[in-house]
């Protein structure tokens, strides 16, 4: 599978992964300034009129253990 593939690419040269510093650099900047925005009102969150459960982190089919 692709996954798998990218896996092995990642782990096994670890020489090459400065490829993906770019990237890593535009995504940490887009999540700071999407925090920033929500710290200073630029962006509003969502409060519900009622409680609410949120469940994350869930797998289907184990987690490879």
């Amino acid at each position: 599978s692709l996954d798998k593939t990218f896996e092995n690419y990642w782990y096994s040269k670890p020489l090459t992964r400065w490829l993906f510093w770019p990237l890593h650099l535009l995504l940490s900047l887009v999540a700071h300034l999407k925090r920033w925005m929500y710290k200073y009102g630029f962006l509003k969150s969502y409060v519900s009129p009622v409680p609410t459960v949120v469940v994350g982190n869930i797998t289907v089919g184990g987690t490879g253990k």
